[in-house]
């Protein structure tokens, strides 16, 4: 065999070692951010859980605030909104069908339309938690040289800025109306240069100017946390859904590809049952929880499901239909 010919064979050899390794390589990293089962061959599943935010309460005593905290709070709301969607981990609920729900309980509070009629929260959003949250702590301090020269609406100077504020963060269970949990989030920002104020009156949150003053540093440090805490609370809750229909030993439950169900999934199905209270004071401490079945999706769409029964009977619409443990999804390689 002449050289050339073993010189080729060699980096055809070569080149075959290196896409080996590379989809080697490929195949065992999976999807980006996504985590492995020790011992399995795929990244975990997640079952989106559907979240509705509720505006931002502000608890503080009156005083004299160089921002108004109602103004604030608006802006902490979105932030918060926004960041729970972009973990990939929820679906959040439409601030303006929340806002509709909100104005209904309102007039059934002012005996305008009657309590039975009236929408529950949760149910009516569809949604499994609720977010709340009230402002309890506030300061926006900022001094400077006296100098400062004006440039639409900003005010320019050698400036100290100090922003702080703390919230009491909740996360509740829309079916038994439980707080799961609750923590105190806060954020801080200090800066000391010549730098735009900002100004006094409405702001925009989504503005450069705003994101790198102290107040909006402030602000994202302490909703960064809250998103935290609520992916850390919820990560180990299993999805739950509801039944809506039962015909003929077929299930149709209101969750679908949008959330994550795939064909092949299954349910375990409950009922929730007498409430057990508190003889003493007639608080209800806890409800009984009775199974009903197991079910197996058979067809998946992107707001429902259709299931069959693998075993019990009796299914009603409105039982609770909670994620078992679900088959990992497959790591996939070009190669």
């Amino acid at each position: 065999m002449s050289r050339q010919s073993m010189r080729g064979e060699r980096a055809v050899g070569a080149l075959l070692l290196v896409i080996v390794l590379a989809c080697s390589s490929i195949a065992g990293a999976g999807p980006a951010r996504a985590k492995r089962t020790k011992g399995s061959k795929g990244p975990e599943r997640i079952l989106k859980k559907r979240i509705a935010v509720l505006p931002i309460d502000v608890a503080l005593a009156p005083g004299g605030y160089r921002l108004s905290p109602r103004s604030v709070v608006a802006g902490l709301t979105d932030m918060l909104t926004s960041g729970l969607r972009d973990t990939g981990r929820f679906i959040v609920v439409e601030r303006a069908r929340l806002e509709g729900l909100l104005g209904e309980q309102r007039l059934a509070e002012q005996g305008i339309i009657t309590p039975e009629t009236a929408p529950q929260r949760g149910k009516v959003l569809g949604a499994e938690y609720l977010v709340a949250g009230d402002l309890t702590e506030f300061e926006h301090q900022v001094s400077g040289t006296g100098s400062d020269i004006a440039i639409k609406g900003y005010r320019i100077g050698a400036d100290r800025e100090r922003a702080y504020l703390a919230i009491n963060a909740r996360v509740v269970d829309v079916n038994t109306s439980e707080v799961l949990a609750a923590k105190q989030v806060s954020g801080t920002a200090v800066a000391r240069a010549a730098r735009l104020r900002l100004p006094i009156g409405d702001f925009d949150i989504r503005t450069s100017t705003f994101k790198r003053s102290p107040l909006g540093k402030a602000m994202r440090t302490a909703v960064g946390k809250w998103v935290r805490f609520i992916v850390d609370e919820l990560g180990s809750q299993p999805w739950q859904g509801r039944v809506a229909k039962y015909v003929s030993s077929t299930v149709y439950i209101n969750g679908g590809t949008e959330i994550g169900i795939r064909e092949g999934d299954r349910f375990e199905v409950l009922r929730a049952g007498e409430a057990l209270t508190d003889p003493a004071t007639g608080l209800e401490l806890t409800k009984e929880i009775i199974g009903v079945g197991l079910i197996r999706v058979t067809h998946a769409y992107e707001k429902y499901s259709v299931a069959e029964v693998i075993s019990g009977e009796d299914f009603q619409r409105g039982d609770i239909v909670r994620a078992q443990e679900l088959p990992l999804m497959q790591a996939q390689s070009p190669c």
